[in-house]
């Protein structure tokens, strides 16, 4: 009876721990590849009719992004999707670690109190972008 009891121990203690570690586990699988596109500064303010957005960004470290297109999803108050801006960036090719500027003026989205922003090659091929934020604007 006493082997029964420490075996159902034993048991309960792996079940136990194998619960505790599969959030850990799960967490380092969804890692993945880094962003081919990261933020680092962006702001979004009204001009008159216009609504201007300036930033900067930096290609990941994996490969050249080609025709860099960044699309600004511009969101109402209860975060749905008013409208879609797509802009280029000036440049033709980015290389891996390039920083480049960008700056897009676009007619005022109506009733618009939040955006985020993706960014996509030519090509049309979605890119990963870290900070896509829901950002107010300004």
């Amino acid at each position: 009876m006493l082997r029964w009891v420490s075996t159902l121990l034993i048991a309960a203690f792996v079940v136990a721990t194998v619960i505790a570690l599969a959030p850990l586990c799960v967490a380092m699988q969804k890692k993945g590849k880094p962003p081919e596109v990261v933020i680092l500064e962006i702001i979004c303010r009204r001009s008159g009719v216009d609504v201007v957005v300036d930033g900067r960004l930096k290609i990941g470290p994996e490969r050249p992004v080609k025709k860099l297109q960044l699309l600004i999803d511009f969101l109402g108050a209860d975060h749905q999707l008013l409208q879609t801006k797509r802009g280029e960036v000036n440049d033709d090719v980015l290389q891996k670690g390039e920083e480049a500027e960008f700056h897009m003026r676009v007619t005022d989205p109506i009733r618009a109190v939040e955006y985020s922003i993706r960014a996509e090659e030519g090509d049309g091929r979605e890119l990963r972008v870290d900070r896509t934020g829901r950002y107010p604007i300004e």
